[in-house]
């Protein structure tokens, strides 16, 4: 029995005597929650049987959200940008999912227990990240089903008033930490910190890195880093302002639009002067 049958020395083993056990005495079964990866091929090539359990964990799910795709993404000229940010998204959220529980959902699209539902406070602005993060802290789990499909045309989802809500709203939700340390859940923990907490890190570090770049510049290395990073940057402001072809020198003022969003999301949570949450 082994929890996957993909690399590992425990796999390996298990692998190694499956294959030697006499089949004159014995028949061999192999059980794995995830029985993809190449130890169960190895064991298929062997003609020993592999038997999957389909229990992926002990909790029992709770909530769950569908998958978020971006549609007409030629439409607008960030809309690539957008499409390949939610892809990014999806394949981080189906990993969540697998490893434990997914934490943030869908807005368009999730569904909860009834008498899991949290009620979140008025004011609240990702509800969709508050609710299935609640669930996980009353020892249940969330799920990603990516075969429930929700779409989005691109042209609804640009705006930098938008970018601006979505970082006011992940400063929030930065307080449902406390469902995640009581009781403690180590890889829940994990992913809100990878995924959501080091993510407001990043305009901070922008900076950072721009301006210690400055002082090093009389470094022949650290000039030429300075000078990639002036590029970048020239490349967000044009995109800013023409629609550059092809539209993956559009990236740079995506990453640094959504970043720039940051600040005045942070503005906006620290004076509470103006009502972010969704219509």
């Amino acid at each position: 029995m082994a929890r996957a049958l993909d690399a590992g020395g425990s796999e390996r083993q298990l692998t190694v005597m499956a294959k030697a056990l006499d089949r004159s005495r014995f028949e061999p079964h192999v059980g794995a929650f995830f029985p993809h990866g190449m130890r169960g091929e190895e064991l298929a090539r062997a003609g020993v049987p592999v038997v999957e359990f389909p229990v992926h964990s002990l909790k029992s799910v709770s909530a769950a959200s569908g998958r978020y795709t971006v549609i007409r993404s030629d439409e607008v000229g960030i809309g690539k940008s957008e499409d390949l940010y939610w892809k990014y998204e999806t394949y981080l959220k189906v990993q969540e999912s697998e490893l434990d529980s997914m934490l943030g959902a869908h807005g368009h699209l999730h569904a909860i227990r009834r008498d899991l539902y949290p009620y979140p406070a008025p004011g609240t602005i990702n509800d969709d990240y508050v609710i299935p993060v609640s669930v996980l802290a009353t020892g249940h789990r969330a799920v990603y089903e990516r075969r429930a499909i929700v779409y989005e045309e691109a042209r609804e989802m640009t705006g930098f008033g938008r970018r601006m809500r979505v970082m006011a709203g992940n400063l929030q939700q930065l307080r449902e930490i406390k469902g995640l340390l009581r009781p403690f859940q180590p890889l829940p923990l994990f992913f809100f910190l990878s995924h959501k907490v080091s993510r407001l890190l990043v305009p901070i570090a922008m900076i950072v890195a721009l301006a210690s770049n400055l002082l090093l510049i009389s470094s022949p290395f650290y000039s030429v880093l300075f000078w990639i990073q002036a590029a970048f940057y020239m490349l967000a402001i044009a995109g800013s302002v023409v629609r550059l072809r092809p539209k993956l020198l559009l990236l740079p003022y995506y990453f640094s639009m959504i970043n720039a969003a940051f600040f005045f999301g942070l503005y906006h949570t620290l004076t509470s002067r103006r009502h972010m949450a969704w219509k």
